[in-house]
Formats: structure tokens, sequence, C-alpha cells
């Protein structure tokens, strides 16, 4: 661009300009590259007060961690509020807090994450009240990996008593059990059933699992929820038997036993319809001579 308006003050220089103009079109010459030279340099500082700025700020980012007390009991709830500072200046480089509680030992008990706001956040964590006694540390960064910079993370010492001794309780077998909606497994029509699966903790358990008889042969499949409740259709017959293969979320699986179908059972099912409540009482067919 340079270059081509040199070309034209030279060979076409303006009217004011006819007479000087071989003077003026060398002047113009000379300063224009030290105009481009001299706004380029500008750029590059410009760039590099920016670089270094960024650089500073995120070096000397600290954490800085306070709780109501250092000293609770299993099962309390530590209450805190992390400060982040950049030099003296409240921090503005991080947006989110992540934070752990180990032990002695470094393993980890809990961990979570809080958002920062105003260079601050706060919040609560509420200690097992199976763990054991001993020392704890909190721990609060804003990066991914706490030991490899000092100036991004932060701890506090917790020192835990557990005066009642608890433990976790024993673990168990898992459990599986089957709700026919008429309380039995009525022959010759299809059943609804559902299904409620706990873990070995007692809690609920997202499982699924199949319906085989007693050949082996596939007649039904479910899932279970995060409540650990699900439900399938069966179509019964006399004399037959069900058993139920469970696969838990950890992998392990479990055979349960079906209730056995009952020919001496009617099935009473009842719907609602638009304008009436409708019943539908179901009769096994040797039961039907009699009725």
């Amino acid at each position: 661009m340079i270059i081509y308006e040199i070309a034209i003050y030279l060979f076409y220089p303006p009217q004011s300009l006819r007479i000087p103009s071989l003077p003026v079109s060398f002047i113009y010459l000379i300063y224009s590259p030290m105009l481009f030279l001299q706004a380029k340099k500008s750029m590059l500082v410009v760039a590099l007060l920016i670089t270094v700025s960024t650089i500073s700020a995120q070096l000397h980012e600290r954490i800085y961690i306070q709780s109501d007390r250092n000293s609770f009991v299993a099962g309390e709830t530590v209450w805190f509020k992390v400060y982040l500072l950049n030099s003296l200046m409240p921090g503005s480089t991080s947006t989110n807090l992540l934070l752990d509680l180990v032990d002695e030992s470094g393993k980890r008990i809990n961990s979570g994450s809080l958002p920062i706001f105003g260079a601050t956040a706060s919040g609560s964590l509420d200690l097992p009240l199976t763990l054991p006694q001993g020392i704890y540390f909190l721990r609060v960064y804003t990066n991914t990996k706490p030991d490899k910079n000092k100036y991004f993370s932060a701890t506090r010492i917790l020192y835990v008593f557990n005066p009642s001794g608890k433990t976790a309780p024993v673990a168990a077998d898992p459990a599986c059990i089957f709700h026919p909606s008429s309380g039995n497994l009525v022959v010759g029509i299809a059943n609804t059933i559902y299904v409620e699966t706990r873990d070995p903790l007692g809690k609920p358990a997202v499982t699924e699992g199949k319906i085989v008889n007693a050949k082996g042969e596939e007649l039904a499949v479910f899932t279970t929820d995060l409540n650990g409740r699900g439900k399938f259709a069966l179509l019964p017959g006399a004399g037959e038997e069900y058993t139920a293969h469970v696969r838990y979320a950890g992998g392990a699986v479990t055979k349960v036993s079906l209730p056995r179908p009952d020919e001496t059972k009617v099935l009473l099912s009842v719907w609602e319809a638009p304008k009436a409540r409708q019943f539908n009482v179901f009769i096994p067919e040797n039961l039907r001579d009699g009725a």
C-alpha cells in the first residue's frame, strides 16, 4: 500500500504540489516507512504489556480459607469461606472452586465444587456420622492439579472426634422383590409385576434383568430407575416356574425366583374411562365351570 501511494505521488502529484512535487515525494518516501514502523512498535508494546499483565495475574493469585472452627464431631457441618487475591486486589482469574476432604494418608473422603462470585466462595460440608476419629484436611483449589502449584490451593486442618465409635453398616446381599399387581400370579392372563431392587447397603439400585422359565427361555425383560423401581408384564402358565436374572450397576448378577402361578385365583383390574370407571374380572378356565 505504501509503495502504491509513493508511485501516485511521484508520477501524479496533486495540483498544489506540481512545482515542488519531486522534493515532497522524496520526503513522503522517507517519512511514510517511519510512521509504519512506529505504529508497528506501538502495537507490539501493547500486546507485550497485555501478555505480561495476564501472566502476572495468574501467577500471583492466592487462595485463603477460613472455617467456623477447626474441631468437629462426626456428623456435624463444616462452614467455610474462601477468598481469592491477586497481589492486594480481589482475584478475577478463576470462576470455579474445587474442594476435597482428605485424611492423613491422602485418601479422598469427599469432594465437590462451588462457583466463585466477587473473588469469594462460601459453602458447607457435612461430615459423615461414621467418619473415624482423626485429623483431616479440607483442601480447596482452582486448577485441576492442586499439588503442582502452591499459589492455586489452600488447606485447612480439621480435628474430628467420634465418641460414639459408630461404623459403617455391614454390607448384605442385594435384594430384588417382585410384587404382582393382584398379589398373585394368575394363570392364563398377562399379569403386571412390579419390581423393587436394593443394593447391599439397602439403598435403591439401578438394575436390568430378564425373566426365564425352567427351560431357560427368555419371556420378559425389565429395568429399574434411580428409585429402584420398575415393572413388566408376564403371562404365567400352569405349573411353570420362573426365575429373574438381575444385573446390578456394578456388574453383580443375582437370580431370584418369582412367586409360583396360582390356578385358584381370579384377576380383578380397574381403569378409568372417559365417563366412568370400568372393572374387568378374569376367571381362569379351570374355575369357569363352577363360577
